[in-house]
Parts: structure tokens; C-alpha cells; sequence
């Protein structure tokens, strides 16, 4: 099944928070633009009112993040009633482990390999109209969900977070919940890995906890500083900026590099320019422990 990505962007803006100055908005539209094609106006006038968006390099990131961000499971819906009183749990065959909690659902994803159909069915079964969307990503974010649930703050689903640290903006999901007498319409996107030579559906910042680029210290290094660091990680890079606006195979060796996302398993995009960030990321924004 495919998925709307401006939909997909909408969500990312409006669970993504500002990781701090370092990639802007602009950054992160200009990443997008190259990679997708032209920003909607629509998609800029969300992001300005996301302050830093850089949560996001969008498609992704955010998504997740993100972007985002996304770690194995999916959304709170209905339990499956093996028996006839009713409440046990899931078969083996069951793509989704769904279980009761008060008066709301919990759900993981037990199989990130089945059919959307399959996720939608057993869904239904229990009463919830939810859609499930798969959107290629990077192996450390498969299993992450966004979900948009049709009501005006998108609050009838909530998340369930992984038990200690996350170093992601959209946080590190291990499952959702939603009221069991929901009856709007929900849409959920799952990331599932992406296979050999297919673009994310979602960028990531490469530096993200997963990432190739995490607690790597490259933030205003000159290309020339970072070339040895991607071949080090096997990474395969292209390069853009401000002036240049389209991927390229190099760039000025004495450039500054300001920032990266992942496009595909061992490839990446990065953003440098002749001068360097002004206002770099804080070098501990992803790196508790420092580079």
C-alpha cells in the first residue's frame, strides 16, 4: 500500500519538536525539496509554525521522527476474543498482539512483514476504522509509528513509550492505545525496512541514535574533514546546498558541512556551504555522552 506523503509531512510537523538551532527549516525543505521534488506551499506555511522543524528531515525523520522515530509496534486497537467469553490472547497467525487496558486498547506489531491488509483486517474486526500505511525506512527506525486519528488535536491515540532513554524527537514508541468506543477514522504509518536499493520514505538525520553519523563530531568539519568519516562507515554521499539546490557527487573540499540525512541504506545527502553554521547543533543534541 502506498502512502500520502504530504499527509505523512503534516503528521511529522505536528508531533516533531525543535531539536535546537542547527538544521533550520529551510534546511530541512531544501533536503526535502531534492529528494521528493518542490515543497508545497502548504507543507512550508505547517513548517514555519513548527519552530526548528529540523525534527524532521522530514520525509522521515520525524517521522519522524520523526520523524518521526521512529520502536517495533503499531497502534492501540481492539483484542482479538480467541474464545467465547472473550478476552485472551492473539493466535500465532495474528500480524498484531492487541490487548485490553480499561477502556482503551494497546496493540504491538507482531509481524512488521504482513500485508497492510492483514493489520486492517483484524483492526476492523473489533469495530476500528484504521488504516495502515507501510513506509520504507531505515533499519533502526522499522517498527516506528505515526498515526493521524482524525480528531482536531489527533489526542484519541496515544503513544507507549519504550521504558528508559530516547534519543528521537518523536520519542521511541513500543506500542499505542486508542478508547475502544473510537469511531473515527484513523491512519497509521509503520515503518517497515526498506529493501535493497529503495529510497526512504522518511529522512532521518544521519547523526540520530542508529544512524552511521551518531556521536560523530562533523558539524562545521570541511568536507575534505568529513570525506574520510563517511568512507569509514561505507556511507556513499552526495552533496547540496543553498547555492547549488541538487544533489552532486562532490563538493568544494573546503566547504563547511552543516548537516545529513540518510536517503537510502548506505547512502546519504549532505548539506554543506562555503561558510560555517552560525548556529551549530549542540554537540550533546544527540549524543548524551558527547562525540
Amino acid at each position: 500500500m502506498t502512502y500520502d506523503r504530504d499527509d505523512l509531512h503534516r503528521l511529522v510537523a505536528g508531533i516533531a519538536p525543535a531539536p535546537g538551532p542547527g538544521m533550520t527549516p529551510a534546511a530541512l525543505d531544501l533536503l526535502e525539496e531534492i529528494v521528493s521534488g518542490p515543497v508545497p506551499a502548504d507543507r512550508r506555511r505547517v513548517r514555519a509554525a513548527v519552530t526548528g522543524a529540523a525534527g524532521t528531515i522530514l520525509r522521515s525523520r520525524r517521522l519522524v521522527p520523526a520523524i518521526v522515530s521512529l520502536t517495533a509496534v503499531l497502534l492501540a486497537v481492539g483484542w482479538l476474543v480467541p474464545g467465547a467469553a472473550g478476552l485472551g490472547p492473539a493466535p500465532a497467525s495474528a500480524a498484531l498482539d492487541i490487548r485490553p487496558e480499561g477502556d482503551h486498547y494497546v496493540v504491538k506489531v507482531r509481524d512488521l512483514f504482513a500485508a497492510p491488509a492483514m493489520y486492517q483486517r483484524e483492526l476492523r474486526e473489533r469495530g476500528l476504522d484504521v488504516e495502515v500505511r507501510l513506509v520504507p525506512v531505515s533499519p533502526a527506525s522499522a517498527g516506528q509509528v505515526f498515526y493521524l486519528d482524525g480528531t482536531t488535536d489527533h489526542s484519541a491515540i496515544t503513544a507507549i513509550e519504550k521504558p528508559g532513554e530516547c534519543a528521537r524527537f518523536g520519542g521511541c514508541p513500543i506500542g499505542f492505545r486508542i478508547p475502544v468506543r473510537f469511531r473515527g477514522h484513523a491512519t497509521v504509518y509503520l515503518g517497515r525496512a526498506a529493501r535493497a536499493g529503495e529510497r526512504y520514505g522518511i529522512l532521518e538525520s544521519f547523526d540520530l541514535e542508529g544512524q552511521p553519523f551518531h556521536c560523530v563530531d562533523y558539524v562545521n568539519k570541511t568536507v575534505a574533514q568529513v570525506l574520510p568519516l563517511l568512507r569509514e562507515r561505507g556511507l556513499r554521499a552526495e552533496f547540496t546546498s543553498y547555492i547549488t539546490k541538487g544533489p552532486r557527487p562532490t563538493a568544494p573540499a573546503g566547504w563547511y558541512v552543516h548537516g545529513g540525512v540518510m536517503v537510502a541504506d548506505g547512502q546519504a545527502l549532505v548539506l554543506v556551504n562555503p561558510t560555517p553554521n552560525p548556529q551549530p547543533r549542540p554537540t550533546d543534541a544527540f549524543c548524551s555522552d558527547g562525540p
